[in-house]
């Protein structure tokens, strides 16, 4: 499996870059547990939006507008990231978005992933 990080500088580029290609993409996110467990927090629910906001205080925030097969939108934010981190398993996309935060780890699962050369000049 190849992981790539994205430095801090790029983020804002990459949520821009999620809402470009963001059509028909489906996510699953599991936060990780204190104890190492994953908790499943949506399953596999339509990616809307993503939006990097640095302009609070103390705290960058990332969120996500998610949509459900019903039409009810929902929201996600993450706290403070750290590490933003792509995962590609044996495929010719990345599948998986880690994503190390203030307020725990988040593993965002893709479906279809994100193609190689949309993000390339990200990593």
């Amino acid at each position: 499996m190849e992981t790539k990080e994205l430095n801090n500088t790029v983020w804002e580029a990459f949520c821009r870059k999620l809402r470009e290609i963001r059509p028909r993409t489906r996510l699953t996110i599991e936060r990780v547990e204190r104890n190492g467990n994953l908790t499943r927090v949506v399953n596999n629910v339509e990616l809307q939006q993503a939006q990097l906001n640095r302009t609070g205080a103390c705290n960058d925030i990332i969120s996500f507008t998610l949509a459900e097969d019903s039409g009810e939108s929902l929201e996600y934010t993450i706290t403070e990231p750290i590490h933003i981190k792509l995962r590609q398993d044996d495929s010719d996309r990345y599948n998986a978005i880690e994503i190390i935060a203030e307020n725990g780890t988040h593993i965002l699962s893709a479906r279809p992933g994100f193609r190689r050369d949309l993000i390339e000049n990200l990593v």
